[in-house]
């Protein structure tokens, strides 16, 4: 029987290997997946911006430290959706010639 894990986090990425006794008390064996879904929508960008009459007449009057308490002091052109979804698969089978047959065949995937 044979464990690997592996993990990445931004640039940085490690693995983990160990080994253990082929023979063991177990009837059952399993293999586990990870699988990964990245969805990256297009960008939405605003059109036809306007300021509010409130934060026109405070820009209008150099009043800048009210604009910003209550507009802030960034903008927002656009909105970036999607999302990330990991999901972790246990196949588990009582016969260990068909679970190494199912590992091998999920790895060549």
């Amino acid at each position: 029987m044979s464990m690997e894990a592996q993990g990445r986090y931004g640039f940085f990425s490690g693995a983990v290997k160990a080994s253990f006794v082929e023979r063991t008390n177990y009837n059952t064996t399993s293999t586990f997946l990870i699988a990964q879904c990245l969805v990256q929508n297009p960008m939405t960008r605003g059109h036809g911006f306007k300021l509010a009459p409130a934060a026109k007449t405070l820009l209008d009057s150099n009043r800048e430290g009210e604009f910003r308490a209550g507009f802030g002091d960034s903008f927002v052109r656009g909105l970036q959706t999607g999302g990330e979804f990991y999901t972790v698969i246990r196949i588990t089978s009582a016969s260990a010639e068909t679970q190494r047959e199912l590992a091998a065949k999920l790895q060549a995937e």
